[in-house]
């Protein structure tokens, strides 16, 4: 049953990334990345602490395939490649901060 709900939830999940992504990326500015990583990391904050199948099937499952570092390292290069490099420092800066502090944030919402 376990894998069954992993291979569900991480479908959802990558459904989830690509419908926000098309809807919010532009090429100057990828904030739908942005969206999908630090809420990802919220919501990962949130289910951190339960059971060792529910960490596996959200976390590892709906969350792993809705994050996206790949991306955000594509997407920073990508504006590094078009002379936007001040862009990409901010962008994976501010990522990487609103990531820690959404997953700090989850993790204390659930205590």
């Amino acid at each position: 049953m376990t894998a069954l709900a992993f291979v569900v939830l991480a479908l959802a999940g990558t459904v989830a990334r690509a419908v926000t992504g098309d809807r919010l990326n532009h090429p100057d500015l990828p904030v739908g990345t942005f969206v999908v990583n630090v809420v990802g990391s919220f919501l990962l904050g949130l289910v951190a602490t339960r059971s060792p199948e529910i960490v596996t099937i959200v976390g590892t499952g709906a969350l792993g395939s809705f994050t996206t570092f790949s991306t955000l390292t594509y997407e920073s290069v990508t504006l590094i490649d078009h002379g936007r490099g001040r862009r990409a420092a901010g962008y994976l800066t501010v990522t990487i901060v609103a990531g820690i502090a959404a997953a700090w944030l989850g993790l204390r919402i659930a205590d």
